[in-house]
């Protein structure tokens, strides 16, 4: 387990849950459309987990100037048309992105739904001219990383202060779902999640969890990294890029 955590700190880790769909993926046609939509959010949720229960510590902060919705779409769209198989379609995604809410699973057959309804995806493929709407959002998970008690989400900074040792990552998951453009429904997912270790400069009192000047820089590049590996792996595991 202790090498297992080693290798996560020294590297940037990725890992998913098995893709769904691929095979309906294999039968579209090249030049498919797909218009990406990203529900990632502009919340970076900082943790800092101690020896015990009583020294953990959490801050949300708000990070919209990093427009980290933007560049989730701009990402899977560069990756897409990379590809040279289907075509990436770009749009105003701001009101479909309101209207969609989060990524939910349904409960009877374990795909995935938006819990705006199927509109916000149908409206935003018209208004792209986009066969299908890949939307990107956060993925609930344990603790892949430390192996601790604690749940995460989305994108973050994670620190582990125990016996002496401190430990720190910045951290991405999420959930990358093909929807069809004209109903809404399910055609393919897949999730994954990444990790890559922050330097001892960077490291924040437990009882100051606040980004400030150079630690905020690092750490909007550090997750903007983190992005691109994920989606890498997420679209070629879905079989839309090769």
């Amino acid at each position: 387990m202790m090498k297992r955590i080693s290798a996560i700190l020294m590297f940037a880790v990725l890992s998913g849950c098995a893709t769904v769909g691929t095979e309906h993926v294999e039968k579209l046609k090249p030049g498919t459309s797909i218009v990406a939509l990203s529900l990632m959010g502009d919340t970076l949720a900082i943790r800092h987990v101690g020896t015990t229960v009583f020294q953990n510590e959490r801050l949300d902060a708000t990070v919209a100037d990093w427009q980290i919705d933007k560049y989730a779409e701009s990402v899977a769209s560069r990756l897409i048309s990379s590809g040279n198989r289907f075509q990436a379609k770009a749009v105003e995604t701001n009101e479909a992105r309101a209207s969609a809410g989060k990524i939910v699973m349904d409960f009877w057959t374990s795909k995935a739904v938006l819990q705006g309804g199927t509109g916000s995806v149908t409206k935003l493929a018209r208004e792209a001219g986009a066969d299908y709407v890949l939307v990107l959002g956060p993925a609930q998970l344990g603790d892949p990383f430390f192996g601790t008690n604690q749940a995460f989400s989305g994108y973050g900074i994670y620190q582990r202060s125990a016996f002496g040792s401190r430990r720190a990552i910045n951290y991405l998951t999420m959930r990358v779902v093909l929807l069809d453009g004209k109903n809404g429904t399910e055609v393919a997912r897949t999730h994954g999640v990444s990790s890559a270790p922050r330097g001892e400069a960077i490291w924040m009192d437990s009882d100051n969890l606040t980004l400030s000047g150079d630690n905020a820089q690092k750490t909007r590049s550090g997750i903007q990294a983190l992005m691109e590996t994920v989606l890498q792996k997420a679209l070629t595991d879905l079989m839309l890029v090769p």
